[in-house]
């Protein structure tokens, strides 16, 4: 009976431990627009999400300096971009953006206007795949529905 007391426990232990953190810096609207979803977001993907609101436009900018692989914005990528840039030029830099930056939008938060959306440097981690093909399902399209 301990023996299996025993495995149940370390069975547990090692599925709770399975969550994957996924930290990304963004803007506090991103945020707030996934704090709804977080719970629901772990469950169906196993990864437990992270927002860390620092603004659109040094998330882009720690993007495009190689500090993250991945940020999260409510804005059209030009105006991340637009965004990034003035952080840039407020610490005395100017920005040069390559052409390897990915816009992938998961949701529409009002009705025709603002987009979430993530924004890589690279191809998506399975990590945020998992947690995008979430966003895009039919369940979290309903539950960000019913938060406008």
């Amino acid at each position: 009976m301990m023996k299996i007391t025993l495995a149940l426990a370390g069975l547990l232990a090692s599925q709770l431990a399975c969550a994957e953190t996924l930290q990304v810096p963004g803007s506090t609207a991103a945020r707030v627009a996934l704090a709804p979803h977080v719970d629901r977001i772990e469950k169906a993907s196993g990864v437990d999400v992270v927002v860390v609101p620092q603004g659109t436009g040094s998330a882009i900018l720690d993007l495009i300096d190689g500090r993250t692989n991945v940020a999260v914005v409510t804005v059209p990528l030009t105006e991340a971009v637009a965004a990034a840039r003035e952080t840039a030029w407020e610490q005395g830099r100017i920005l040069a953006v390559g052409p390897s930056i990915s816009y992938h939008e998961v949701a529409r938060l009002d009705e025709g206007a603002r987009p979430l959306a993530f924004v890589t440097t690279t191809q998506p981690s399975a990590t945020l795949g998992r947690v995008m093909d979430y966003l895009r399902s039919e369940p979290a399209r309903a539950a960000l529905e019913d938060q406008r």
